[in-house]
């Protein structure tokens, strides 16, 4: 089996230079990406200058929803549940 490692970090780095920020549940499940903090790392470290917030998970299921649909279980706390969001600064 071939590694698309680096394909897949190329991905990842063109949503981000396409001015869209992401999160680690959308790296996951839109690109296959376990750690987009290490993709992150990676961009700081060449250069990059990646602004980082806080979202609720409702907000990033709605953004995946319009590629994608995932459903969570009613019990679970969406609007509690915090992710990092990251994106480039111009």
């Amino acid at each position: 089996m071939t590694s698309n490692k680096h394909g897949i970090r190329l991905m990842v780095n063109e949503h981000l230079l396409a001015g869209e920020p992401l999160t680690g549940l959308e790296a996951l499940i839109l690109y296959g990406v376990q750690q987009l903090q290490t993709e992150v790392h990676r961009l700081r470290k060449d250069g990059w200058i990646v602004n980082s917030r806080k979202i609720t998970y409702a907000e990033a299921l709605r953004r995946i929803n319009k590629h994608v649909v995932v459903s969570t279980p009613k019990n679970l706390p969406i609007q509690e549940i915090l992710l990092t969001d990251y994106w480039l600064s111009k």
